[in-house]
């Protein structure tokens, strides 16, 4: 067998000895092997060929069986034809996939390699093979290939308008799409810039790409202005780019040409120009408008303040937090305060403060608004308005002290308040009754209250509220009104007619009374001694005192609603400049009069329940119930103050007591808890009950203001004492608790320091 068969036909050739041979097979990297007989039997592999199929026995055998997969990719047909025809077969990167033994992972391999047949007495006796490993080389031309797809697609796909220039005439050689779409129905490859858009021939974005070419340096442009039609035909119209322009070199470092990378801000830039139109129209309007117009970025600063600031400021600034120079230093904690919560939250932000006037150091009353928006960048800006409502304090203050408007308000809001129309049908139940007697608004509206009344008396009671109807007069009965648990207790039901502005009869608006034990001590009175006559001159003058109550909380009632009328055309009258906007500021305060002493007749309602605290009947109350209930009712203040509330009644889960007036007693407590937070740490309230001396003992402890327990600690359950006057109050809630607990044999004490809150200790009496 002749090894090398390229020299076997050439007599002229010189062999090299065998092992000479033999050990340049060995050492060359390239994979050879010799194969012989048309079965091509291994007769003869190198170690490189051996480490492409390592650990197969090959030797003396056929190909197909030691190397099937080269049979079924193709391989063994192609030495077929080489041994067959003897011509040389050259194969380049030939791919091969080398089947996996166990443990390992097939392999892919590429070949550069030559099939040649060897002869032996003129005869083909085999096919010698010489191979190259090149699967290094292909795999990283085809990497090569995957990255210049995926540049070119990048550069097909790129939101960038992409192009590249060449020469000193700026030929163009690459356009991508989003370039040719700036210039609709131009062609732009192979032709000079000049050509193809003679147009930006006179514009700076021509002029700097020139430079850039001539000088090498790059140069970029932010909002620059080119006049161009967005459609073939189009009108031409002012487009905004943001470009760079990048010189290209050649091998040698020269510039040969210019990169351009091109973005469409148009709509960008519109929309800041907008945005400054705005600004500008917004400015006018703040100097226009008599109000102090202001804006603050999103910390509350203040970046803004209209021209009719100069006023309260001699320096004309206000900016930044300076502003609060100009507020009344009693009105500068909390005006911040609410300032600071709104930026916090968002939320709206709405406060009244006196603003110094410069020019006379005198105070006027303002109401300042603000509302957070967003500009087009995202970013929060509050802007706000001050308008003034001097006048419009000094009125309220006026009705507020005003004896009559009081009792004009105060006929509406008794114990339980009821309303019918002209027709006499009841349109309104106030709360108390659906509590006090279980029904629903179905059920009692109309007629259907009567359905409460005990059956011996609803006759009689229905028939002396239609007589009244009718007359258009007073009414007033005593009937037994059903309770919600099933008991018949004796009430006063006592009304007024009313009248709407223009003195037409409107109907009845009344009160019911639950007047049940002086009821029942009159009946008694006519078998009782002596002794107890007293006792019933007491419940006659109790019922004079419930009398004139009525009559009181009735007297005015007649026109109330002509009188409000009147008196809010007397503002609109007496606050010049008045137009709807303001109408839409005052009218709200004005309610909130109205709500102030709808509130103040509800605390002396309640103290007129309270007259019969000692005697209401006692319950089995389940504390934690009802101490839910009553935060469920304060939950706003709640809310507001970022109170923690915590309870233990452990010692004693449930007490027998009248559950209204516990009821009374916790409210109170817990609602001054929170109404006398300190406004500068989160509200924290404990409620606990433990026994001393055979009796239940309440306490409520706050972390809140507190006050000087010794020096006011007498003065505190007065009627109408207060000693914090920056919040709303009556002064009757301490009142009303110290009445309570004494009617049923307790007692009241408090521990306090100012700044370190309060702790309320309440006797409950042998329960």
């Amino acid at each position: 067998m002749n090894i090398p068969p390229s020299s076997a036909h050439d007599p002229c050739a010189r062999m090299p000895e065998p092992e000479m041979l033999h050990q340049v097979f060995e050492q060359t990297p390239a994979a050879i092997c010799l194969l012989h007989g048309p079965e091509h039997r291994l007769v003869y592999y190198n170690q490189a060929y051996q480490a492409l199929f390592a650990g197969r026995d090959m030797l003396g055998r056929p190909l197909a069986e030691v190397q099937p997969e080269a049979a079924d990719q193709g391989f063994v047909a192609l030495l077929d034809h080489v041994f067959r025809t003897g011509e040389t077969h050259v194969g380049e990167q030939m791919r091969l996939v080398i089947d996996a033994r166990e443990g390992q992972v097939p392999q892919e391999k590429f070949f550069d390699f030559t099939y040649q047949a060897y002869r032996e007495h003129g005869r083909i006796t085999g096919v010698s093979v010489f191979a190259y490993d090149v699967t290094e080389q292909v795999n990283s031309r085809q990497e090569a290939e995957h990255q210049g797809q995926l540049l070119q697609q990048l550069y097909q796909e790129v939101p960038a308008a992409i192009c590249i220039v060449g020469g000193p005439d700026h030929v163009y050689e690459l356009v991508n799409p989003s370039y040719q779409q700036m210039f609709p129905g131009r062609a732009l490859l192979g032709k000079p810039l000049r050509e193809a858009l003679p147009e930006l021939m006179h514009l700076d974005a021509y002029h700097t790409l020139r430079r850039v070419y001539e000088t090498g340096r790059a140069h970029r442009e932010l909002g620059m202005r080119i006049p161009l039609p967005r459609t073939v035909g189009g009108a031409v119209e002012d487009r905004y780019f943001d470009y760079v322009q990048h010189p290209r070199r050649d091998a040698r470092g020269q510039v040969d040409g210019v990169l351009v990378f091109c973005f469409d801000v148009t709509e960008q830039v519109r929309a800041r120009q907008q945005a400054e139109q705005s600004e500008a129209r917004f400015r006018r309007l703040a100097e226009a408008t008599p109000l102090v117009v202001w804006e603050a970025d999103a910390q509350g600063n203040t970046t803004y303040l209209s021209p009719h600031w100069a006023q309260f400021d001699s320096g004309g600034v206000g900016l930044g937090a300076s502003w609060l120079q100009a507020v009344h230093p009693d009105d500068q904690q909390p005006t911040l305060q609410a300032w600071r919560a709104a930026v916090q939250s968002g939320e709206p932000f709405q406060v009244e403060l006196r603003l110094r006037v410069a020019a006379t150091s005198a105070y006027r009353w303002h109401q300042g608004r603000a509302v957070a928006m967003r500009d087009a960048a995202g970013q929060v800006q509050w802007v706000g308005a001050a308008s003034d409502i001097h006048e419009l304090k000094r009125l309220q203050h006026s009705l507020l002290e005003s004896e009559q408007y009081f009792r004009s308000m105060a006929d509406h809001v008794p114990a339980i308040l009821w309303v019918t129309n002209p027709a006499g049908d009841c349109t309104y139940l106030n709360r108390p009754w659906y509590d006090y007697t279980g029904q629903t608004e179905a059920d009692a509206l109309g007629f259907g209250w009567l359905d409460a009344v005990h059956p011996d008396e609803a006759p009689a009671a229905g028939a002396a509220f239609r007589n009244a109807n009718a007359r258009q007069g007073p009414f007033r009965v005593v009937y037994r009104l059903r309770r919600a648990d099933g008991q018949y207790r004796w009430a006063i039901d006592a009304a007024t007619p009313r009248f709407d502005a223009a003195g037409s009869y409107a109907g009845l608006v009344g009160v019911v009374l639950d007047v049940h034990e002086q009821q029942v001590a009159e009946q008694a009175l006519q078998q009782l001694t002596s002794q107890l006559q007293a006792t019933n001159q007491q419940l006659v003058r109790t019922n004079l005192d419930l009398d004139n109550f009525v009559y009181a909380a009735s007297h005015d009632l007649k026109q109330p609603v002509q009188n409000l009328g009147g008196l809010l055309d007397e503002l609109l009258r007496s606050v010049p400049g008045v137009d709807s906007g303001e109408e839409q500021v005052l009218l709200p305060h004005i309610r909130h009069a109205l709500q102030q002493l709808n509130g103040t007749i509800d605390d002396l309602a309640a103290l007129g329940h309270a007259q019969q605290a000692g005697s209401a009947p006692a319950e089995t109350v389940a504390l934690a119930e009802l101490t839910a209930e009553v935060l469920r009712t304060l939950g706003p203040q709640a809310h507001a103050t970022r109170a923690r509330i915590t309870t233990d009644f452990a010692a004693r889960p449930t007490l027998s007591f009248p559950r209204a007036n516990l009821r009374t007693v916790l409210l109170n407590l817990v609602s001054n808890a929170l109404k006398y937070a300190d406004p500068n740490r989160p509200a924290r309230i404990h409620l606990a009950v433990h026994v001393a001396d055979d009796q239940v003992v309440l306490a409520v402890q706050d972390n809140g203001l507190g006050f000087d327990a010794q020096k006011y600690g007498q003065e505190l359950f007065h009627l109408f004492r207060r000693l914090h006057g920056h919040t709303p109050g009556s002064g009757v809630g301490l009142y009303l608790v110290n009445r309570i607990v004494q009617a049923n044999g307790g007692r009241i004490e408090v521990e306090s320091r100012e700044g370190a809150g309060a702790t309320f200790r309440v006797w409950l009496g042998r329960v």
